[in-house]
């Protein structure tokens, strides 16, 4: 893969690669990390919490039919792995924090715009937005804790990361939820989370490399 130099021995390998090791405790004194928990916190509380538990019960409210809301959900899968791939080539190209923030926030006016859907056709084009940014955030997340604590401690990095993602949709799924029995109706979650991830967009930003 292009490395240059003598080969390491097994333990020359081994120790290197302690050596290049960052780990969580002195992770947490960098204010990248944080962003980058901070970030994915949102991407977990607007995608798994919000949208992926509480869109069918919102579409179905709103006089869509089951076939017309799975359908959505269809096109939204579909457009993740397009999504993915493609953030994966931009990130490549382009750089990270750029893109990553674009991408939250193209999530969260989309997050607006499902408010006003009126058709199946229109719901149908939310969801490809949706989808196309759903899952395109993580390309650049884990390649972003490769670039600033070096490869060997994305392992460990990413899995505090995607914790902080678990406990965003872990309180958007609730949230939403006690939103909905105090209110009657979504809007409120949704527009939260619109509004967290035009924040996220800026936090992407902050983060230096």
């Amino acid at each position: 893969y292009g490395a240059t130099g003598p080969v390491r021995t097994a333990a020359q390998e081994a120790a290197h690669q302690e050596a290049q090791r960052v780990g969580v405790l002195e992770a947490m004194r960098v204010p990248s990390f944080w962003l980058l928990m901070g970030t994915f916190f949102v991407c977990g509380y607007t995608s798994n919490g919000i949208v992926l538990t509480h869109f069918m019960p919102h579409a179905l409210e709103h006089n869509f039919s089951e076939l017309q809301a799975s359908t959505a959900l269809g096109v939204m899968g579909a457009m993740n792995v397009l999504g993915t791939i493609g953030s994966g080539w931009i990130c490549d190209r382009f750089g990270r924090r750029g893109p990553l923030a674009f991408y939250y926030f193209v999530r969260g006016l989309s997050l607006l715009f499902l408010l006003y859907v009126w058709n199946a056709p229109s719901l149908h084009l939310w969801a490809a937005v949706f989808g196309l940014n759903y899952i395109s955030t993580v390309p650049p997340t884990t390649t972003l804790t490769a670039n600033i604590f070096g490869r060997y401690s994305v392992g460990e990095l990413s899995g505090w990361i995607f914790f902080s993602h678990q406990v965003g949709a872990a309180l958007g799924a609730a949230l939403a939820g006690w939103i909905y029995e105090l209110t009657g109706a979504y809007t409120i979650a949704f527009v939260s989370a619109a509004f967290m991830g035009i924040v996220a967009a800026g936090l992407a930003l902050a983060i230096r490399e």
